[in-house]
């Protein structure tokens, strides 16, 4: 999840909300006045989060819609800037321009998913009507847009969601409430502490904590963080169960060559070699050791399969983890059992049948 490519440019960014009241203007001007400040994109409520927002709907209506057909929609409202500044590829019509924000009838961008959705071959001026953000006596206001271009899709839900179909509107000035300011490379987090500095400045200091002001890495490894936290406890079972195998493996190891001193006495009086005595207990343990884990593959490939099934992108399991895990576990037994079947191996087997 951490090196996933969300469809969208995130370096450099920082996720900032500035709602309604006198100081808004002011705030938002002392933000681009700022020497790190390159660019500031403006949105409604739009930020890349587990769910899909506010304003998704399922009554989207456009020519050739079956009347039970009613798939859900998440409906951004953003700035004329939206596509460049996160670097949407446009890959059907063109994107925002001025004019389009003053034209009657209003215009929007929609995804390849939602493309594919509407069945929409050539979906370049085609009409679709939306509820808009507005209520009247009769029910949600209904509004009419013209689809100028087809973005390429990105992540605008998190990944354990599969993308959901997307219609970009142009946003109201008085309904802007989530901006993103992009800094100059390397002084992300110097920009951030500006922001903070400006906000503290004109919001009371108890208000200031409750304001979205985030950057865009850490935002998106929020999304990850059970993720992270889960990670974090296998590796610490994992390793517990790892030390408390060598510490068992070493003990076993060390009782049966004790055990069988004298078999191994024999065996060297016999003409064997301390090679061949080595061969012996570890084709012993490598028996072992695959047999445990031929009945532990299944029961992780089992919970694996599960917990990815959580994900709508996710890595397939293939049968080489298995082998490098197989791989893995043998050689910790062969070192753990190494040193006990060496040393006894290598004893004076006249002295070991005089001791027995």
């Amino acid at each position: 999840m951490q090196t996933s490519d969300w469809g969208i440019q995130t370096k450099n960014t920082i996720q900032v909300g500035v709602m309604g009241g006198p100081n808004k203007k002011v705030i938002l001007e002392e933000i681009k006045q700022l020497a790190t400040v390159e660019e500031i994109c403006p949105t409604e409520l739009f930020t890349v989060s587990n769910e899909a927002g506010p304003f998704s709907q399922n009554n989207v209506n456009w020519e050739g819609r079956q009347p039970d057909y009613r798939p859900f929609f998440q409906t951004v409202d953003v700035g004329l800037n939206f596509a460049s500044f996160f670097g949407l590829e446009i890959i059907q019509g063109r994107d925002f321009t001025e004019a389009d924000w003053k034209t009657d009838v209003a215009k929007t961008l929609i995804n390849e998913e939602a493309a594919r959705v509407m069945q929409l071959t050539d979906p370049i001026g085609q009409k679709i009507e939306i509820d808009l953000d507005y209520y009247t006596p009769e029910g949600p206001g209904r509004g009419t847009m013209e689809i100028i271009g087809v973005f390429r899709d990105f992540h605008g839900i998190g990944l354990k969601q599969p993308i959901m179909p997307m219609i970009l509107k142009s946003v109201s000035s008085w309904r802007e409430t989530i901006y993103y300011v992009r800094s100059t490379p390397g002084t992300e987090t110097e920009t951030l502490q500006s922001i903070r500095s400006i906000l503290e400045e004109y919001i009371e200091e108890s208000q200031v904590s409750k304001i979205p002001l985030i950057t865009m890495t850490d935002l998106l490894n929020k999304l990850s963080q059970p993720e992270q936290d889960l990670l974090k406890l296998f590796l610490t079972v994992s390793l517990l169960c790892i030390l408390i195998a060598v510490f068992g493996i070493y003990s076993v190891s060390q009782r049966e060559t004790q055990r069988r001193r004298k078999e191994i006495a024999i065996r060297k009086t016999a003409g064997a070699k301390t090679r061949e005595i080595m061969v012996m207990f570890i084709r012993e343990y490598l028996i072992i050791t695959l047999a445990a884990c031929a009945g532990a593959f299944p029961l992780a490939g089992l919970f694996m399969h599960r917990w990815l099934q959580g994900f709508a992108y996710r890595i397939s399991i293939s049968w080489w983890m298995f082998a490098v895990v197989s791989l893995v576990v043998a050689v910790i037994v062969l070192l753990t059992i190494f040193s006990q079947v060496n040393r006894a191996s290598n004893q004076n087997p006249a002295e070991v049948v005089k001791s027995e």
